[in-house]
């Protein structure tokens, strides 16, 4: 079961942005940054457009930068942004209704899963795209 690397690119992705400032970066640039490739930041630049956390430019001049301050972007605005994936998900399959554990495990499990999911949510409200780059200063812009 693969798991999604999306929110620690969009978290460098906006790292860099925020130590930019308001020059724009170009999708290349961003890429060779966070060692990936080009169309994956664009989709992840793409995902955090439709949320208002960045916005992008064309021209000569053109590229992404924050639409926002770095303190005003949480890493749960990140998250939601760009990870569909929940903390754990049920099967495919619903298990034997007659297993006497098959037929009350979901409930069990969804209740764990919300409280998980609170919490993951909490630490990730708590903490900001300039928390981030704060601390990784001295960084040259």
């Amino acid at each position: 079961m693969p798991v999604s690397s999306r929110l620690a690119v969009a978290t460098h992705i906006l790292t860099v942005m925020a130590v930019k400032g308001d020059v724009p970066i170009g999708s290349e640039d961003i890429a060779k940054r966070a060692s990936t490739n080009a169309a994956v930041v664009r989709k992840i630049i793409s995902m955090l457009g439709r949320s208002g956390i960045t916005t992008s430019q064309t021209g000569a001049k053109g590229g992404t930068h924050l639409a926002r301050a770095p303190e005003q972007i949480t890493l749960l605005d990140v998250y939601r942004a760009v990870d569909t994936q929940e903390i754990f998900a049920s099967p495919n399959c619903p298990p034997d209704a007659s297993c006497p554990i098959g037929s009350q495990i979901g409930p069990v499990l969804d209740e764990v899963k919300a409280k998980a999911t609170q919490a993951m949510e909490a630490e990730l409200a708590a903490v900001s795209i300039a928390a981030i780059a704060d601390k990784l200063k001295p960084l040259p812009a």
